[in-house]
């Protein structure tokens, strides 16, 4: 990808999402309940407030691959435990690095500590920004990438676009998508999505890493923050 201009890029809504799956489905991870929750609240409860009132076992449809212990941190994160993976969320990623301390990580280090063998195959993180160019028009900035617009279809605004990589280092494959904000009026919506591999990339480095690429990423493609 060229380098582009730095224009400044002002974010009003960001997102983080991380799903870490099992080198194989641990069926028993729900046999002992009680004990794998209280594992749970043991271990995240002191340092991240969560509450009984928080945990929530699910079944979902009744199949095993909607069964999952869910955590919820209303409006800061949500984590969901199934037989075969783990999903974490937050909009609010202050959250996941609360008093100098790392969630994601966290949580998958428990689960690992209770279950004694379990592996991880690969961490899919998700990355979201929505925000506003400041000195620049939105078409102006994706005048960067695409040229050729296909005409007679009425007054063009622009167009979204997506760049793909593959593996390099701890990445097994990543892509960027560009597009037009559906919730800032006028706004730049970008996504980073990332697949590492697990056997490279201890979890106490995942969100770190993945954070600083898209800082990365996003100066690289003329977005500043």
């Amino acid at each position: 990808m060229d380098v582009a201009a730095e224009k400044n890029f002002d974010v009003r809504q960001e997102r983080f999402g991380l799903q870490a799956q099992f080198l194989a489905p641990v069926f028993n991870l729900f046999q002992d309940l009680p004990s794998f929750s209280r594992q749970i609240f043991s271990a995240l409860g002191p340092h991240y407030g969560l509450r009984l009132t928080d945990l929530r076992f699910e079944t979902g449809s009744g199949s095993l691959g909607d069964v999952c212990l869910r955590l919820s941190w209303p409006s800061l994160a949500e984590a969901r435990i199934f037989l075969d993976r783990v999903e974490l969320d937050s909009s609010y990623l202050q959250f996941l690095g609360f008093e100098n301390r790392d969630l994601v990580a966290d949580v998958l280090s428990t689960i690992a500590e209770y279950v004694g063998d379990v592996k991880f195959r690969a961490y899919s993180v998700t990355q979201e920004a929505h925000g506003a160019l400041v000195g620049q028009s939105r078409k102006d900035f994706f005048a960067q990438f695409v040229s050729v617009v296909p005409e007679g279809l009425g007054p063009a605004l622009g167009a979204g676009l997506a760049f793909y990589f593959g593996s390099e280092d701890e990445r097994l494959a990543s892509s960027v998508t560009l597009d037009f904000s559906r919730t800032v009026d006028g706004g730049v919506f970008v996504q980073y999505v990332t697949l590492y591999d697990a056997s490279k990339m201890p979890p106490r480095k995942i969100q770190e890493s993945a954070r600083s690429e898209f800082k990365t990423i996003c100066g690289r493609i003329g977005l500043s923050r």
